[in-house]
């Protein structure tokens, strides 16, 4: 099934005025009747909610269960709109619309589908659909083909209609002959698009203002001339012209065309062009009506309409990565938590010459390995937290610079422009760092030539201060915030990328190098972070050309100032009356909470564990002393740790927070509880004591 009615009916209220509204425009139209919109489908559900939500916009529904069916109703009640489903009984969705093509090629329809693409998109016009759609249905795409679909049936009745009255003119007396030859003129003359008469030769019999801006010469002098060379600089009739095509079969016909833009400069122009026939009193075909549309503009929003459904569906993509790759995460660093513990113990208690200390080295290193590659996930997936302050980005930008000049290579320049008066932006100097080296490495090894070691070519950074409007940046998914970034564009001279590298750029472990030579998570890592500061990213890359990678990011408020330096490690607190150190550690995993209770043990603190919320509450309350420290897990049973904090602050308002947790959904700067601190998953019993001090002493 598509949806569940009560789910589709909810899309349909929130989408109804708009199509009424639409209904109302087409059913005023000189045919003076409601349109007619044949919906053929075998999922009765599906097929009642669109009749019903359909019906209620205004139009005149028609249902079919085959393909059969549809085309006895289409014969008899020559509706304006078909919409079929693709697996239908009898006659399958593709034979219908050859067959009611065949009977009326001037019928608009759209096709539902399980399996639709790119590819059937871009079909859709060579088969006489006017589009695919996807099930389950997006009303919100679906109202928009709908509408558009009307329109088109609307604009052909209209010219429909034209041909009539210009068939009419032929038939009427003398006497009011020169009335209505005006009347046509003023017609003929007022419709925007390119309107000819031609003969059986393709010679211009009459022409309208349209067709005088299509071709750039002026009306009257257009008569006498040839068509397909005034219109498409041709010295020979068009082999795929539709007027000669009435002329040989009597009937309407239509093709899409390209030439150069001689006028607007556009580089080409999409035509629509139309051929209709003029009868004589005894009925032979001696003229035809040319009616050509320049539908440029209309063909550029369908590629954008294509290239925002491909974006749609790669952020969904990455999305859904985003969440795999924090839930693995989040147990991966719990486990990371126990094993840097745990060696950590063993090491203390190893002397330097024990047998088996450079065994537990040697997991202590890679556990520091293992938690560089999580951090890299998280980044990615925008849930690691970060300590943002003010900075300045040409700084940062120098330094990485100097960090990767032994990196390029002696035959590879790197030019780092930086314009005056670059506003501050409010970052993590960490990540940011990540992100320009990880740009620049990516530079590099696109200037890498095919079987060489070291790069060749120009690598530039620039920077600049930038104010963007909502729609600076088109198409895109997501809107762009309006206000002021600086912009880092990091460019190079290599070799350009493939289409099919584009759509998968930021995907994370793809990679174009040689297996072993790159784990693929460096673009995942910069496309992570800009998002986790709230900027964009934005590519332009052609094969053989480079490319141009541009980061804005958001700038810092004008009261900001900017500090390079780190803070200092912070003394351990110095407590009055010779006071222990009171410690309750809320954590749900048990080996993870026993590793934060010797640490902190091991620094003296007076420790209480408890798994959850209600097992904490209950061990507050038969406390007879102070909590001084919470270390708190942000996911817990019964409750966050959040929670928990603000509920030991309302009975210990003194007491002070650390919150712990294998990854971080709130990339915001800001703490969820004021005062309180962070420490991110795996850390190891060092890190907790230092972390510990410092949030004591704050």
């Amino acid at each position: 099934m598509v949806q569940r009615q009560g789910d589709v009916q909810g899309d349909v209220e929130s989408g109804l005025p708009a199509l009424c509204g639409e209904a109302r425009s087409v059913s005023g139209g000189q045919g003076g009747h409601d349109p007619k919109i044949l919906v053929v489908g075998d999922e009765q559900e599906t097929l009642d909610v669109m009749v019903e939500w359909i019906s209620q916009a205004g139009y005149r529904v028609l249902p079919a269960r085959s393909g059969r069916e549809a085309l006895r109703i289409f014969n008899t009640e020559h509706p304006e709109l078909m919409i079929t489903d693709i697996s239908i009984p009898e006659i399958n969705g593709l034979e219908l619309i050859e067959a009611v093509r065949a009977i009326s090629p001037e019928t608009e329809m759209l096709v539902l589908t399980k399996h639709s693409s790119v590819a059937s998109a871009i079909d859709a016009p060579h088969r006489g659909v006017f589009d695919y759609l996807t099930k389950p249905l997006d009303f919100g795409e679906f109202e928009w083909s709908l509408k558009r679909a009307l329109e088109r049936a609307r604009l052909a009745e209209e010219n429909r209609t034209l041909v009539r009255r210009l068939q009419e003119r032929v038939h009427v007396s003398m006497e009011e002959l020169s009335k209505s030859q005006r009347q046509t003129c003023a017609v003929f003359n007022s419709i925007a698009d390119s309107l000819l008469i031609v003969s059986r030769e393709f010679t211009i019999v009459s022409a309208n203002e349209g067709a005088a801006t299509l071709s750039g010469v002026p009306a009257p002098q257009l008569i006498g001339r040839k068509c397909y060379r005034e219109l498409f600089a041709r010295e020979e009739i068009c082999s795929d012209c539709p007027v000669l095509a009435t002329f040989a079969t009597g009937g309407p016909h239509s093709v899409s065309m390209q030439r150069e833009d001689r006028i607007g400069g556009r580089g080409h122009q999409d035509l629509e062009v139309r051929g209709y026939p003029l009868l004589s009193e005894t009925g032979a075909i001696h003229e035809a009506v040319e009616h050509v549309r320049d539908v440029t503009e209309y063909k550029r929003a369908e590629e954008e309409l294509l290239a925002l459904r491909a974006q749609r569906d790669q952020d969904d993509a990455m999305r859904a990565i985003g969440r795999l790759a924090g839930g693995i995460a989040h147990d991966f660093n719990n486990q990371l938590t126990v094993i840097k513990g745990c060696v950590q113990f063993l090491l203390e208690a190893m002397p330097a010459d024990a047998p088996g200390r450079e065994d537990a080295e040697r997991i202590s290193a890679t556990g520091d390995r293992g938690a560089r590659l999580v951090r890299q996930l998280l980044a990615f997936c925008r849930k690691q937290k970060s300590e943002f302050r003010p900075l300045r980005l040409p700084g940062l930008v120098n330094e990485m610079a100097a960090m990767a000049r032994p990196l390029l290579g002696e035959q590879t320049r790197f030019c780092v422009r930086a314009a005056p008066g670059l506003w501050l932006v409010r970052g993590d100097p960490a990540q940011i760092e990540q992100m320009i080296m990880n740009l620049v490495v990516n530079a590099r090894d696109a200037m890498i030539p095919p079987g060489e070691r070291f790069p060749a070519g120009t690598l530039t950074a620039e920077m600049a201060n930038v104010e963007l409007a909502e729609a600076a940046f088109r198409p895109t998914v997501e809107s762009v915030v309006p206000g002021r970034y600086v912009m880092l564009a990091v460019s190079d001279t290599g070799s350009g990328m493939t289409p099919e590298v584009k759509r998968q750029i930021f995907e994370p472990y793809f990679t174009t190098k040689e297996p072993g030579s790159g784990t693929g998570l460096g673009l995942s890592m910069v496309f992570g972070i800009v998002k986790q500061h709230r900027g964009y990213i934005f590519f332009d890359s052609e094969l053989g050309q480079g490319s141009t990678f541009r980061v804005y990011l958001p700038c810092a408020g004008d009261e900001e100032e900017a500090s390079d330096e780190v803070p200092a490690a912070t003394a351990p607190p110095e407590w009055s009356r010779g006071e222990t150190v009171t410690a309750l550690v809320a954590e749900d995993d048990w080996d993870v909470r026993e590793i934060v209770r010797r640490g902190l043990e091991a620094s003296g603190y007076r420790v209480y564990t408890v798994g959850g919320m209600e097992e904490a509450l209950a061990m507050v309350a038969t406390l007879a002393g102070p909590i001084h420290l919470l270390v708190a897990d942000m996911g817990m049973p019964g409750g966050s740790g959040q929670a928990l904090s603000e509920r030991l602050l309302a009975t210990f308002p003194a007491v002070k927070t650390l919150f712990i947790s294998a990854y971080f959904d709130d990339t915001s700067a800001d703490p969820p509880v004021p005062g309180a601190f962070f420490l991110q998953k795996p850390f190891s019993p060092e890190d907790l004591g230092r972390k510990a001090r410092e949030v004591l002493s704050g």
